[in-house]
């Protein structure tokens, strides 16, 4: 798969507009989140890590301008409770880059209005993702409660890692 194959399964699936799509990957490549060079049949392969550099910059900012500015501050963002705790963006291009790991992957939430991202599993297990690992501020649902949350789809995280394994010729879990 290729950037521009991503750009083009999103708008289905994310509901964002192509424009805004086109924005957000233009800044990713100039940030060096996604690849840069070659076009076409030449156009290098996406990794995991930019895969989840993508799906950062997707949910990671609401403001098409601020992709790359999303990556860097989600993708650094630690598992809570851990000073020393795993990246975001690691623990996401590590399940990306296992199918079996995907699969089990019910959503990834990103909550702007209080910078955490939480990964939950299908198992109902989470990991929360915050700045320098710290607790998030706490939450109201009321009118200056949560606002701008994006939720990622754990289907789209699986689906990715298929298209992954099936361009590194890694085997593939059939969903029984």
């Amino acid at each position: 798969m290729i950037a521009r194959d991503l750009e083009r399964l999103l708008p289905e699936i994310s509901g964002r507009t192509t424009a805004d799509l086109d924005i957000r990957f233009r800044r990713l490549r100039g940030s060096g989140a996604l690849p840069l060079a070659g076009r076409g049949r030449h156009a290098p392969r996406l990794q995991a890590h930019h895969l989840a550099a993508a799906l950062i910059g997707v949910g990671g900012s609401v403001r098409a301008t601020d992709a790359a500015r999303a990556v860097v501050d989600f993708g650094a963002m630690r598992e809570m409770g851990w000073a020393d705790g795993d990246r975001l963006s690691d623990v996401l291009a590590a399940v990306l880059g296992d199918v079996g790991q995907a699969r089990r992957v019910h959503a990834i939430r990103f909550c702007h209005s209080h910078p955490y991202a939480v990964i939950e599993r299908a198992s109902g297990r989470e990991r929360l993702f915050s700045r320098l690992g710290e607790r998030p501020a706490p939450m109201r649902i009321d009118g200056a409660g949560i606002r701008d949350l994006c939720v990622v789809s754990g289907d789209l995280v699986y689906c990715l890692a298929q298209e992954l394994a099936r361009q590194c010729g890694a085997p593939q879990i059939v969903a029984a």
